[in-house]
């Protein structure tokens, strides 16, 4: 008992001191390290979550009109903002399809929202005036991108802020060779929001 009273009363010495110090900062770098990699990781699951619901809307957009015969409306998806189709309400009733396709659009409108983080249309994706944590639509380029808030562990090969960026591919077989699609001659395959540049999670 009397030893522990002595050792409580003790001061440390300029070495204990440094050492106490040492192990702190280590302990306050392990766990930086660590908060950042779990925001990291959330924002990108964040991405991804908006990326299937886009893809989703627009495969059953590009789907539909491809059975009511639109070809303009499938080539039209290459050039708009995908973020329309998550914000326009889809009226069931505007499609002649039986009961089960019916149903199916009816579980579009729960799948298929705008995220809150959505900040609109812009004119330059390398604005560095623009707000961290937000998707945005490039209108000239026809980008959608968004721009990180947690980059600490994110490497890109393009150059300003920390960004992700997407346009819309139409892919078909070009069997005639025009660069268009045309359904009578052509083969649709699909239609996705693809990702334009050379990225890479570091965690």
């Amino acid at each position: 008992m009397e030893l522990a009273h002595r050792w409580g009363d003790r001061n440390l010495t300029r070495a204990e001191l440094v050492m106490a110090i040492l192990i702190l900062a280590l302990l306050i770098a392990y766990f930086s390290r660590h908060m950042f990699i779990v925001f990291g990781k959330v924002e990108k699951s964040m991405i991804d979550r908006t990326l299937i619901n886009i893809n989703t809307a627009l495969h059953y957009h590009a789907s539909f009109s491809m059975m009511e015969g639109d070809v303009d409306a499938v080539n039209k998806l290459v050039l708009m903002n995908p973020m329309e189709l998550m914000t326009n309400k889809i009226v069931v009733g505007d499609f002649s399809f039986n009961q089960q396709n019916n149903n199916s659009l009816i579980d579009l409108k729960y799948i298929t929202s705008a995220p809150s983080n959505y900040g609109g249309i812009v004119i330059d994706d390398s604005d560095p005036n623009l707000e961290s944590g937000q998707w945005y639509f490039d209108q000239d380029d026809q980008i959608l991108f968004f721009k990180l808030y947690n980059s600490e562990y994110f490497t890109s090969n393009i150059d300003g802020p920390a960004r992700v960026r997407y346009k819309v591919r139409l892919n078909f077989t070009d069997r005639d060779d025009d660069n268009s699609f045309n359904p009578l001659v052509d083969e649709f395959m699909s239609v996705k929001l693809q990702a334009i540049d050379n990225f890479e999670w570091s965690f």
